[in-house]
């Protein structure tokens, strides 16, 4: 939830102009989708950035979580997270064969559909735009945004008592 997945695929879908039927959007596939291009992001980010923040002390990273929930090397972990990232791929792929093969009149007229899948094809794209972005064009980890506690300003912002 604190990566912005959930709100701005909301975004999206009100963008299409045409809203996703409650029965499409609350159905399991679509459900997945969601939940998995999330994850996709969001673990695919911990593992490009690990090495930035273990350098930044930054605590928030599912490397170093599992790390130290499963008691193993810092490559065991890495290994672990992107076994599990390999393991979403297959769950959203297989959601989409299910999306698509969901009953017509849940997601009729034809209008619908496209739109559905406009918004499918927008989640990932904004996912993938996401990953780039951290790895090129942000400056979360440029050293003056570090400040007295040590953390990057917006870790800082995150954590309580931790304020510069």
């Amino acid at each position: 939830a604190a990566s912005f997945c959930y709100p701005l695929f909301d975004m999206l879908e009100l963008c299409q102009g045409t809203p996703v039927p409650s029965a499409v959007h609350g159905s399991r596939p679509y459900q997945v989708i969601r939940e998995a291009i999330a994850d996709i992001m969001c673990w695919t980010n911990d593992v490009h950035s690990l090495h930035m923040e273990q350098a930044a002390g930054e605590p928030i990273n599912y490397v170093t979580v599992l790390q130290r929930a499963e008691a193993c090397t810092l490559d065991q972990a890495v290994e672990e997270v992107c076994r599990r990232i390999g393991l979403r791929v297959e769950d959203l792929l297989s959601a989409q064969r299910e999306l698509s093969a969901l009953p017509p009149e849940l997601s009729a007229p034809r209008r619908v559909r496209e739109a559905v899948s406009r918004c499918v094809g927008g989640f990932e794209s904004w996912a993938g735009r996401m990953e780039e972005w951290d790895r090129t064009g942000t400056d979360r980890f440029d050293p003056s945004t570090i400040g007295a506690s040590g953390l990057p300003s917006y870790v800082a912002d995150l954590l309580p008592g931790s304020q510069d």
